[in-house]
Parts: C-alpha cells; sequence; structure tokens
C-alpha cells in the first residue's frame, strides 16, 4: 500500500506548505479519490425519513445569546452569503478561505451533535451540561449524485465515549460498521477502502490546533 503510506507522510507538512503545493503532491500520489457513488433520485422516503415524504437536510447553530433568543432570519442558519465570504479567512473541513460551503446532515440529532463534537462548543456543553440550538430545514427537490464516505470508527467510538451521558440510539457503532462495510463490498480493493479511510478520518479528526489542520 505504497499510496496510503505516501499519503499519511503529507500529515506531517501541512504546516510548512501551501495549499498549491500541497494540491500537486497529493495529486501526484493520487489523481483521485475512490469513492462510492450513488444516483440520489430524491423518491420519497429515500432517507428513510419516516416524519415526511420529502426528503430532509438539517443544518443546526449554536444559540449563545444571553436571552436564549431562536435565530429569526433565514440568513442565520443557513451558509455564509456571497457578500460575507470574505469573512472566512481560514480552512474549514472542505472549503478554503473565502469559499462558503453548505455542511448539512439526513437527521437532525446528527446536525447537533455537529455543532459541539469538538472545539470551544463541546467545552461548552461540558461545562454546562446541556446546550440551546436551532435547527433549520431543507427540502431536496431535485435528484443528485452523491458520494458515500467512511464513518471512521475511531473518532466514532472516541467521541460516543465522551458524550455517552446523552444516550444516543440512533447511531451507534454497529450501524457504523456496518456501513463501513458496505461501502468496503462496493469498492472491491482493501487499498482503496484504506484510502478512502484516510480522508474520511482527515474529515472526522477532532484534534485540530490550526486551520491548516
Amino acid at each position: 500500500m505504497d499510496r496510503l503510506s505516501d499519503l499519511v507522510k503529507t500529515r506531517e507538512i501541512l504546516n510548512t506548505v501551501d495549499y498549491n503545493t500541497l494540491t500537486r503532491i497529493l495529486n501526484a500520489y493520487l489523481p483521485s479519490v475512490p469513492i462510492s457513488v450513488i444516483d440520489f433520485d430524491n423518491r420519497p422516503h429515500a432517507f428513510n425519513q419516516t416524519s415526511s415524504r420529502s426528503n430532509l437536510l438539517y443544518r443546526a447553530r449554536l444559540i449563545t445569546n444571553k436571552d436564549n433568543k431562536s435565530f429569526e432570519k433565514y440568513e442565520e442558519l443557513t451558509y455564509i452569503s456571497e457578500g460575507n465570504r470574505h469573512k472566512i479567512t481560514e480552512f474549514g473541513r472542505v472549503n478554503k478561505p473565502g469559499e462558503s460551503i453548505f455542511y448539512a446532515s439526513t437527521e437532525p440529532v446528527v446536525a447537533c451533535i455537529e455543532t459541539f463534537s469538538r472545539g470551544a462548543n463541546f467545552n461548552l456543553l461540558k461545562e454546562q451540561k446541556s446546550l440551546l440550538l436551532n435547527v433549520g430545514t431543507w427540502k431536496i427537490e431535485k435528484p443528485m449524485s452523491l458520494a458515500r464516505m467512511i464513518s471512521p470508527e475511531k473518532y466514532f467510538e472516541k467521541f460516543i465515549e465522551e458524550v455517552k451521558s446523552l444516550n444516543l440510539k440512533k447511531v451507534t457503532i454497529e450501524v457504523v460498521r456496518k456501513q463501513n462495510e458496505e461501502i468496503r463490498k462496493l469498492l472491491r480493493d482493501e487499498e482503496e477502502f484504506r484510502i478512502l479511510e484516510f480522508f474520511s478520518e482527515e474529515f472526522a479528526k477532532t484534534e485540530i490546533k490550526n486551520h491548516n489542520d
């Protein structure tokens, strides 16, 4: 698995090279990332959401004002508008500085967890024992092509242990392992599965010291 070994080495240089240089290095190691593509036709209940025939996406934001007042405007819950993209000065999980990406989940509980899975919000949860969030709901109107990613088991197990007091029942390590095994069978190549797992782990990692990570 020489390609995977080369990819692992890139973790050591994230703070020493710029984005364009890193892109050239990754392209040399791996022209494309192996993925399992789903042609999502937007048929009713495609996400197994029993509350609606439509397929829905959820995005959550932590309420931080002293009055616990909900957000009132759509712009406060959706992704950052074009006019405010200059405020995005750092890299995110899938966005570059100045680039706005819509992060969402098919489950409201997962959308909420994402807001406090790491960093200052996670510390706030441990301190206060509870948080108040607003959850926005979006209805999918057109078919899409989706790429299935692996759920890194080591990060998931760590997170479940840290938030075990929340008694999460719908998303379990058993469900994650089953989904990952399905992707392994679809890829039919262990090296490609491990490479996809590498990128999934980078996407899911919680120990982030700066935006280069």
